[in-house]
């Protein structure tokens, strides 16, 4: 409402100003047009006043001439004579022009009754001087007829000169007072003017003040609200080590302790104390992911991934709930499910895990299905359609609608059931993130179902190795890899952590030695050899990245170093491996996901050119599939580097871009794709001359022949 009063206050003033400026100037321009009016009414008066004179010297100028003529005895000129006559008429029909004072026109009208009889006279004296001779008409000059008419004209002429002088002063008063108003109105107009400026001016400034103010205070409080992010998120950092380091060793040692002869009570509290630190960590998982999501850091991932593998091991990790609470779960894949997808599997598991979660916290009995279905006609490309639906109390028609809203929970009982309430809200932001979508249908008291559906590229499996499957990392009771050779240095300063994974690592027959900062770690790595480094990241004095930085400034990037860190905001695991870290674990740190690391990193070399991190993840630690791998790149990508140097040569540029086409794909097993397909889109898709595709393909060779070198060495270690 203020506004809208401000806006129509600026719009009254603005009309009454326009409407002052009219008025002003209209005044103004009528006392202008009053006063150059009374300028030439002057004018007029000054022409009445020389006309009266030109009148009357040419009738004296007349009677001269006739004197002359009489006095001379010779017949006057009647050319000067007509001369004369002629200014004297034309004079008086001037006069006869005015008719703007009475008293003006009876006198005109006198003076040129008195005129006419002038010059009837004077005429009459020519005349008697043409028939009667000189005598005669000298008498007639000098009988006093003649001066007494001039005497006449001349007091007319002066009469009617005063009658104009009081007319004339008139005119003046009038004109003065015209210019003293239109002086007036002008310096008024000019005051308005002024007025306006400085109003118009204070107007904008004091605008331009109240929007910088406004500015600085929206700089002030995006700077505070920076601030208080920071804050919130230093907090959130800190608490999640704070918690996350004990709960590292709750966790670790109550798996370790299941794994130990115990009575069915003792297991039974261990148990209890495994599940209450798993429950922990999922809510503390919950409000770190939240907040990543907030701040915009939370990053999706393109790897390559099994989605049936993904399914199984969710089966089976609820499988056992599904035991517990006497529900039936089934798990449905369609055939028509691809067997490897592209996209990020771990905010897929993040879903289908919160969406199981709450199927099972809501549900006491019946069943709870989750099915799977491709959908190769979506808007987005190929789809996967995921819907978990269960028999659980369901949710009412009016809660539906905020049933994704942060720490809405919905219900009369669902308070009992536990959980924060942002489960489903990260569920829809994480679907959001992956450009897919989510919905429910639900009734309550018959159950719900959420469907969820996420856009994948599809990718296809090479033919010479679509039968090697997928071994899943060990666990249970398959047989564990010889890790015997190993030797591990721990570096972490609490030692309760250091006393776990001593533990973990012991069990796997891994030699071990620990120390709790980063000065020791450098004086063991100086001292004796090492196969890995686990290294903590908040380290008292030298941190993880100044010892990490020290460890490759001393042996460059042969040894690896695995980054360990209670911190598990976005950008952190970037940031280690940016430092110089092989990899990264996330506190609390799960066995299968240290065996998985150990596998990936310990006693393997690791190489300046190719990247076998693609292979690992498609293996899972086969390495005889490793192997055959490695011996169809390096027996093919000579083949293809040849053809395609031949191909050009002869011409068949054709040829060339279809073969370094291929080259794409026989590199990606090596990670290699990278680093070169910039050269290969050149030959490929650019219009290269000789001289530009030489310096294309000596790049080319050059990296292919140390990656030819590496993957040689590689598979060298793979057969010993």
């Amino acid at each position: 409402m203020i506004g809208k009063r401000f806006v129509y206050a600026v719009l009254a003033a603005f009309v009454a100003g326009i409407l002052a400026l009219v008025f002003i100037q209209y005044n103004s321009s009528s006392n202008i047009f009053d006063l150059v009016r009374g300028n030439e009414k002057m004018v007029a008066e000054f022409n009445v006043a020389n006309e009266l004179k030109r009148v009357e010297h040419h009738l004296n100028l007349l009677e001269r001439k006739i004197d002359t003529a009489l006095a001379a005895r010779q017949v006057p000129s009647m050319d000067a004579v007509a001369v004369d006559l002629s200014a004297v008429r034309s004079g008086m029909e001037t006069l006869q022009l005015i008719r703007d004072d009475p008293h003006t026109e009876i006198y005109v009208d006198e003076l040129q009754s008195m005129i006419e009889q002038a010059i009837f006279l004077n005429n009459r004296i020519l005349d008697s001087f043409y028939h009667k001779g000189p005598q005669a008409a000298a008498r007639l000059a000098d009988s006093g007829q003649r001066r007494q008419l001039m005497d006449s004209i001349h007091n007319i002429r002066h009469k009617i000169e005063t009658s104009r002088q009081q007319l004339v002063i008139q005119i003046i008063a009038s004109a003065d007072r015209s210019g003293r108003r239109a002086l007036r109105w002008g310096v008024a107009l000019f005051a308005l003017i002024i007025a306006s400026s400085i109003g118009l001016f204070w107007f904008i400034l004091s605008r331009l003040r109240r929007q910088q103010d406004l500015l600085n205070q929206l700089n002030t409080s995006q700077e505070e609200l920076k601030q208080a992010v920071a804050v919130k998120e230093k907090f959130l950092a800190n608490m999640s080590h704070e918690i996350r380091t004990p709960l590292n060793a709750i966790l670790g040692f109550s798996q370790l302790l299941q794994k130990q002869p115990a009575d069915a009570v003792s297991r039974e509290y261990v148990q209890a104390i495994d599940k209450a630190a798993a429950n922990l960590l999922t809510i503390i998982n919950d409000v770190l992911d939240l907040s990543k999501i907030e701040a915009g850091m939370m990053r999706i991932e393109k790897i390559v991934f099994k989605p049936r593998e993904l399914l199984a091991d969710l089966e089976s990790i609820f499988r056992e709930k599904a035991h517990e609470k006497s529900i039936d779960f089934l798990v449905d894949v369609t055939p028509a499910v691809p067997e490897k997808l592209l996209g990020d599997p771990a905010r897929l598991s993040q879903v289908l895990i919160n969406l199981l979660g709450n199927a099972f916290k809501f549900t006491d009995r019946g069943t709870i299905s989750l099915t799977v279905t491709p959908d190769w006609s979506a808007p987005e490309g190929f789809c996967l359609r995921f819907d978990v639906k269960d028999s659980g109390i369901g949710i009412r028609r009016e809660d539906i609608d905020d049933i994704f809203e942060r720490f809405g929970q919905v219900g009369a009982s669902v308070g009992a059931r536990g959980g924060t309430g942002l489960g489903l809200s990260i569920v829809q932001e994480l679907v959001r993130l992956q450009k897919g979508r989510v919905s429910v249908e639900s009734e309550w008291g018959a159950g719900s179902c959420f469907s969820v559906v996420l856009p994948y590229l599809v990718v296809p499996a090479p033919a010479s190795i679509a039968s090697n499957a997928f071994q899943p990392l060990p666990s249970g009771d398959q047989p564990l890899p010889d890790l015997s050779h190993l030797r591990v240095l721990v570096v972490e300063d609490n030692q309760l952590n250091r006393t776990l994974l001593t533990r973990m690592l012991e069990q796997w027959q891994i030699r071990v030695e620990c120390v709790a900062d980063g000065e020791s770690a450098i004086r063991v790595l100086g001292e004796r050899s090492c196969d890995l480094v686990l290294l903590d990241i908040q380290l008292p004095g030298m941190d993880g990245y100044d010892t990490v930085a020290a460890i490759r400034k001393l042996w460059g990037r042969e040894l690896p170093v695995i980054a360990m860190t209670a911190h598990v905001f976005a950008g952190e695991k970037e940031k280690c491996l940016a430092a110089g870290m092989n990899g990264y674990l996330s506190k609390p740190i799960l066995e299968e996901e240290l065996l998985e690391t150990i596998r990936e990193f310990g006693g393997i070399n690791h190489f300046s050119v190719i990247d076998l991190r693609y292979m690992h993840s498609v293996s899972a630690g086969d390495r005889e599939y490793e192997a055959e791998v490695s011996r169809q790149f390096l027996e093919l990508v000579p083949q293809e580097l040849t053809e395609l140097e031949a191909s050009w040569k002869t011409g068949d540029v054709k040829r060339a871009r279809q073969v370094a086409h291929q080259l794409k794909t026989s590199i990606s097993v090596m990670g290699l794709n990278l680093q070169l397909n910039p050269f290969l889109d050149a030959i490929e898709y650019q219009q290269l001359n000789d001289r530009e595709f030489a310096a294309v393909f000596s790049q080319l060779s050059g990296k292919i022949h140390q990656a030819l070198q590496e993957a040689s060495s590689y598979l060298s270690v793979l057969e010993t």
